[in-house]
């Protein structure tokens, strides 16, 4: 649509040097206010985002016991080796209904179930913990579960139990 002088300085109070502002209102967002009022609206919903991120933020690796923290890493590292290292030769692992026993069974699981998706493990909040133990909630892949450790007094994990939150 063509606009002739007349109809751009009338839209702008007859300055003609604020033509620019009809022609290209985008140019003027901020003087016109729909930047300060998109800016203001987005400080305050950061705002809100910022204080549900605190609420909702993981355990710190110095609140987490060695043991957790060494799990919680090595499955994070996606590091075979290092996730191995975190338990007894006798260790047990219970996956919500399922067994393995021995660290050959674990590595087997862990390699088809935990490794490939380790980077998204993350301790939430510690719920319960004791003298070589300690119940946590977790957040892994899409979900959010409970994991419960316990430990010798040489820090490795002698057995783990993998549950769904309620």
């Amino acid at each position: 649509m063509a606009l002739n002088r007349a109809h751009l300085n009338a839209d702008v109070g007859a300055r003609p040097d604020m033509i620019r502002i009809r022609r290209f209102p985008q140019r003027n967002a901020w003087r016109r206010g729909r930047v300060r009022k998109w800016l203001r609206a987005s400080l305050m919903s950061g705002q809100v985002l910022l204080t549900l991120a605190a609420l909702s933020h993981p355990a710190l690796a110095e609140d987490l016991p060695e043991p957790v923290s060494c799990y919680q890493d090595s499955a994070n590292a996606k590091d075979i080796e290092a996730y191995m290292s975190c338990f007894t030769t006798a260790a047990e692992m219970v996956d919500v209904s399922r067994t393995f026993a021995g660290k050959d069974a674990i590595r087997a699981w862990a390699l088809r179930e935990v490794i490939p998706s380790g980077e998204t493990f993350r301790h939430r909040r510690i719920l319960e913990q004791g003298t070589g133990y300690a119940k946590t909630e977790v957040n892994w892949l899409n979900w959010v579960v409970h994991y419960t450790y316990w430990w010798d007094d040489a820090g490795k994990i002698i057995r783990m139990s993998l549950q769904y939150a309620n």
